[in-house]
């Protein structure tokens, strides 16, 4: 475990990890709409979320990464403490409190800005070049381009269902809480994204951090002990009765206990892949997302996909392909440049030698 996904694994690995995290992640969207939609806190929700993910994580962290885990520091504590503000207590109670207001699709749509606002920000913080009069430059803009008009489309154009339905599948009364108030509607979509906002400095910050301290599965556990001291606090100030805290819910229960695990892994995954492929890698494969969540909203939420859904869904694609593909050319290129400085220095050597 220690050594997965080390530098000298194949290049499918870390994309098959980031695919696997977002359908997971996907799963874990739907299952908390239908929680909350049933008259779950949020915020109590993601705070036990979190206990379960400091388990999950922090148990195999202590025997794993032993011998290899550096002494804590009292700026590690910092950083880990910044990192938990902004990827568990600030984005994961944004994204959960807007899906009282809007729809899994919706929100999954606006998440899609996730790789442009990581590449725009990891090119202010400079961990990563613009290069617009190159063709990998170009196709990072273009495909950044595509993803969010994909994610406008979705957003802003309906369109035409597929089919038509009965009022009763896949769905039940209690799920139609969702606010049809346009000011609610527009609340949802800021808090989906102020917490894109802070989940992508999230992602940014996750490499500078694990080189400072590289044991990531051990990282990831400081990370969300941290998230539940931080969500406990955001709890008791929102929540004032106190039967919001029992557990009654098997449906709940379920969520908690798999939300927490899938928070945990994806977590370590995602610190893992930014490690080794950077900030931008790692976000650019969220748009996947949109065709986890769109089925599974369906089935178990009775929303029927429109037009608008798939042609967004599609632009969203092509503008993944374009990243991906300047990613890889990038890639290459560095891969023959250390291959040209290393058949240079021994060279150079017999020169000077000469």
């Amino acid at each position: 475990m220690a050594s997965f996904l080390t530098k000298n694994s194949s290049q499918l690995l870390p994309s098959l990890c980031m695919i696997l995290t977002q359908l997971c992640m996907s799963g874990n969207i739907v299952l908390s709409k239908t929680v909350f939609m049933k008259g779950s806190s949020s915020s109590v929700f993601v705070f036990y979320q979190n206990i379960v993910a400091t388990i999950v994580i922090s148990a195999p962290a202590f025997f794993i990464e032993k011998r290899i885990r550096p002494p804590l520091a009292v700026p590690i504590l910092g950083w880990s403490f910044l990192l938990a503000l902004l990827g568990i207590t600030v984005a994961q109670n944004l994204f959960s409190g807007s899906l009282y207001f809007i729809s899994s699709t919706l929100q999954t749509a606006i998440l899609n800005l996730i790789p442009a606002v990581t590449y725009l920000l990891s090119v202010i913080s400079r961990q990563e070049k613009a290069e617009i009069k190159s063709l990998i430059g170009k196709g990072k803009i273009l495909g950044t381009f595509l993803s969010v008009t994909g994610a406008l489309v979705i957003v802003l154009w309906k369109g035409p269902s597929f089919y038509h339905h009965s009022a009763n599948f896949g769905q039940s009364p209690s799920l139609h809480l969702l606010s049809t108030n346009r000011s609610d509607w527009v609340l949802g979509l800021v808090m989906v994204a102020v917490g894109v906002v802070s989940f992508s400095i999230w992602i940014l910050l996750q490499g500078p951090v694990t080189k400072k301290y590289p044991a990531e599965l051990s990282l990831t556990g400081i990370m969300f002990f941290m998230g539940v001291l931080q969500t406990g606090v955001v709890a008791l100030c929102v929540i004032q009765e106190p039967s919001q805290w029992k557990l009654s819910k098997d449906l709940e229960l379920l969520g908690i206990l798999y939300g927490g695990v899938i928070n945990g892994g994806t977590s370590y995954l995602i610190f893992k892949c930014s490690h080794l492929k950077g900030p931008v890698f790692v976000s650019m494969f969220t748009p996947l997302s949109i065709f986890f969540v769109v089925p599974l909203e369906t089935i178990f939420l009775g929303e029927i996909p429109h037009f608008g859904s798939i042609i967004g869904a599609a632009l969203i694609v092509g503008g993944l392909y374009l990243i991906l593909w300047a990613k890889s050319k990038e890639e290459r290129e560095y891969l023959l440049v250390d291959m040209d400085d290393g058949l240079a220095s021994p060279l150079n050597s017999n020169q000077a030698a000469s």
